[in-house]
């Protein structure tokens, strides 16, 4: 039996129902499945204030429980039920799914500008710092599902125990090269590949991006095709009707009963609270 930790990492205040529903038909579609994949998932929910520090957190429970694999959910996305089983059976290294930055950005690396992919290839000969060198895949342009990266977001990674242990402590950090800030999920990224780690990414497995609306001049931005796009990612449906209501968002305090009650099937979990201040950056993508 392998098995998965699955830590949700969170720094806001509140669970987006988008996302709870997401989580609950995921740990249970995998544990339904546990005797024909021999895949079997724990799960904890990491809360703090900045990201980093959460994923050492998460890395840590990893590691001292000798689960066979991490895998880190971020709270501000929805993932389909079939995420856990398809990362790990890819066995690989470090592997995750597709999923885009959730503001609107010039391309740099052909014309127009867009919802960029979290999934890179380095390029020498930037002038920029070395992480600027970073640029997203073109998912257009790949010819496989299955394709090696040089750098992955953190939200849906999952992770082998061996790499984590190899990188030692702390595997993410938000760092300054040069003037420019690099993530901590981009930082584990460079770590893994420097001890000879491979990493891929399963364009195949797409997870959706959640995000607040914006409101500029009375008019309200991007709202409908994120909530059209993370509808369809967890229900298989499509519909022209969705609409992000201000309640529909989880209390901290609330939570353990939700999870409790979600399916009614074995949510045995844990609140961690990830304490301190490693490096006093985050990130917020």
């Amino acid at each position: 039996m392998k098995r998965v930790m699955v830590c949700v990492v969170n720094n806001w205040p509140y669970l987006h129902s988008y996302f709870v529903e997401s989580f609950a038909n995921l740990i249970t579609y995998t544990r339904e499945q546990s005797k024909n994949t021999r895949i079997w998932c724990d799960f904890r929910f990491v809360w703090g204030a900045y990201v980093d520090v959460m994923r050492n957190e998460s890395a840590s429970v990893a590691i001292k429980g000798q689960y066979d694999y991490l895998i880190m959910l971020d709270a501000d996305m929805v993932y389909p039920k079939e995420t856990i089983i398809k990362l790990v059976g890819h066995d690989k290294d470090v592997v995750g799914g597709l999923y885009y930055w959730k503001t609107l950005k010039p391309f740099r690396n052909k014309k127009g500008a867009g919802y960029a992919p979290h999934a890179y290839k380095k390029f020498a000969g930037d002038i920029f710092s070395e992480y600027s060198q970073y640029l997203s895949i073109q998912v257009e342009k790949q010819e496989q599902d299955l394709v090696e990266v040089d750098g992955l977001g953190g939200g849906g990674m999952c992770i082998k125990r061996e790499v984590l242990e190899k990188v030692a402590r702390p595997q993410f950090e938000c760092t300054w090269d040069s003037t420019e800030l690099s993530g901590e999920d981009l930082d584990f990224c460079k770590k893994a590949k420097s001890k000879g780690f491979k990493l891929f990414c399963d364009l195949s497995v797409k997870f959706g991006h959640l995000t607040q609306a914006a409101v500029d001049q009375g008019k309200l931005l991007d709202l409908t095709e994120y909530a059209l796009k993370n509808h369809s990612l967890f229900t298989n449906e499509e519909s022209e009707d969705v609409v992000i209501k201000p309640d529909e968002s989880i209390n901290v305090n609330d939570l353990q009963k939700i999870v409790g009650d979600i399916k009614g099937k074995n949510f045995v979990g844990e609140i961690r609270k990830a304490g301190g201040k490693e490096n006093g950056k985050t990130k917020n993508n």
